[in-house]
């Protein structure tokens, strides 16, 4: 990868991360636009150079076995979560078994 898709991609990171702790989009255009155009102005290749590099480096992050891996451990966390609720909803429940019938009425029986 070229310098310059280096530093794209590392923008492309700031922008990314700006947005999700909840930045307001236009404050985080404001603090990396300059940047980005820093990138792709110097650039050899363009603005479309920088892209095709950028997808095609992406694009071989994810290869067969990594996506299958990615799947794999999101599969177990998921099994994971759905056994942990299950233990929770089945140790509520038993704090609220009922007493028997006799025990109930027992508690009544010459209180008048």
């Amino acid at each position: 990868m070229s310098a310059d898709a280096k530093n794209l991609s590392y923008q492309l990171v700031d922008v990314v991360q700006g947005v999700a702790s909840g930045q307001p989009v236009f404050q985080v255009f404001a603090q990396q636009a300059g940047q980005i155009g820093q990138v792709i102005a110097t650039s050899k290749r363009g603005l479309t150079g920088l892209f095709k590099e950028l997808t095609g480096a992406i694009g071989g992050f994810f290869t067969a076995t990594r996506t299958t891996m990615i799947g794999g451990v999101a599969f177990v966390g998921t099994l994971t979560a759905l056994a942990s609720a299950a233990i929770k909803s089945a140790r509520h429940w038993t704090m609220f078994e009922p007493r028997p019938l006799q025990s109930q009425c027992k508690s009544y029986v010459g209180a008048t």
